[in-house]
């Protein structure tokens, strides 16, 4: 990676990370809420029968309710846990006891006991909904800099989803061939 592009994308996490910790929290319910109702309304969405999502960190665009809503409606739901080498691994919690899957992981997200899980392989998800620090109008995504995302969506035939806050769309980013690209991105503003 350059230099230059290395240095600007270390910038605008750190832009967008403050701008996503001064967000209050009704404000990041009512924007959560919003991009949900969004989402679950896409053709991708109704036709996936296992998508992976994510537990958000505490300032991040809350997936939970297309959790509970993909719950009630039979879908299978994978979540991932970060491991050694920046690998994701896909787990499968029991949705009736989905508490008693998750703990606290290395980096304050909730993530899946392997144990009381089924692991899965990205060739099983029909559908991704995939956090980030930014996206391009151009669906380009901008993650927390580990790389967990580009390499488990390299091989990923289903549709990804980008979900994050209005704000979090730029017009560019800088990034580079390995840097993930989203089939939509979904804001509560609407859908890019």
């Amino acid at each position: 990676m350059s230099d230059t592009i290395k240095t600007a994308k270390k910038e605008l996490r750190r832009e967008m990370r403050e701008k996503m910790r001064i967000v209050g929290q009704d404000a990041r319910a009512v924007l959560s809420h919003l991009a949900c109702a969004l989402v679950v309304q896409t053709e991708w969405f109704k036709h996936a029968n296992i998508i992976l999502s994510y537990r958000p960190m505490p300032h991040e665009c809350s997936p939970e309710e297309i959790i509970e809503f993909a719950r009630k409606h039979g879908k299978t739901l994978v979540f991932p846990l970060c491991c050694e080498a920046g690998k994701l691994r896909l787990f499968a919690p029991n949705l009736d006891r989905m508490d008693e899957c998750f703990t606290t992981g290395v980096y304050g997200i909730l993530e899946p006991i392997p144990e009381k899980c089924i692991e899965l392989s990205i060739a099983d998800v029909d559908l991704v909904l995939a956090p980030g620090i930014a996206f391009s109008k151009q669906k380009v995504r901008l993650g927390q800099g580990g790389g967990y995302y580009d390499r488990i969506l390299e091989g990923h035939t289903g549709k990804t989803i980008g979900f994050c806050y209005p704000f979090q769309v730029v017009d560019t980013l800088p990034y580079e061939p390995h840097d993930a690209v989203m089939d939509a991105v979904v804001t509560s503003d609407g859908i890019i």
